[in-house]
């Protein structure tokens, strides 16, 4: 996977807390801030910085 590829990107977040989703199905991994049961890894962003890609 080429994660430069703008396809493969998710938009900037902002959000103090999100979490990364894989649903293992062929899909891209992506950015997730509602449902915590299908985070595979949480992102803690504490200064609510804008700039985190996926």
């Amino acid at each position: 996977m080429n994660f430069f590829e703008p396809s493969c990107q998710e938009p900037a977040i902002n959000e103090s807390k999100f979490g990364l989703c894989d649903d293992q199905d062929g899909t891209k991994a992506y950015i997730n801030v509602g449902d915590i049961k299908k985070w595979i890894a949480t992102v803690q962003n504490d200064r609510n910085k804008n700039g985190y890609n996926v």
